[in-house]
């Protein structure tokens, strides 16, 4: 089951603040594929959190994350 909808959200500062998406993204709920976004810019921090709204009456579940790390040549 996909949920209704989902985001996601960073910590910056302390702060939670929403995940910048990229100009052609968006918080997809295509089933039996993965979802993916992409960030604006370069993102640091040490802290994700995805936030889920289920279908209503049913349950959802993570299948599995990926997170890629990026470096940038200095």
């Amino acid at each position: 089951m996909v949920p209704q909808e989902w985001s996601l959200a960073v910590e910056e500062n302390g702060k939670w603040i929403n995940f910048p998406l990229y100009v052609t993204d968006a918080y997809n709920v295509f089933k039996d594929q993965f979802n993916m976004v992409h960030p604006a810019h370069q993102i640091i921090t040490d802290k994700i959190r995805i936030l889920m709204k289920p279908q209503h009456e049913k349950a959802i579940g993570i299948l599995e994350i990926n997170i890629e790390e990026v470096k940038i040549k200095e």
